[in-house]
């Protein structure tokens, strides 16, 4: 096998991996300082309607419900504070 020979067959220069090692280093350096002062709205939580929600846990809305007010679990109406 010759140098540079990969024993698939394929010739592969060395200067050309590292110019997308580079390459692949200054787009994760892009990203990192695009996203530097990313703020995910609510906080990162995910909201999602009741529906799914009970779609989501296999049960029924009416049970959805039932849980709610035995504080099994917490909700919120869209523009209300907990």
């Amino acid at each position: 096998m010759t140098e540079g020979e990969w024993t698939s067959g394929m010739m592969v220069a060395d200067e050309q991996i590292l110019a997308h090692i580079e390459e692949i280093g200054k787009t994760i350096a892009s990203a990192k300082d695009t996203f530097k002062d990313y703020r995910p709205l609510l906080g990162g939580d995910r909201w999602i309607s009741d529906r799914k929600a009970a779609e989501f846990l296999q049960v029924s809305r009416h049970t959805l419900l039932s849980y709610r007010q035995k504080q099994i679990l917490v909700a919120w109406r869209k523009g209300t504070l907990p």
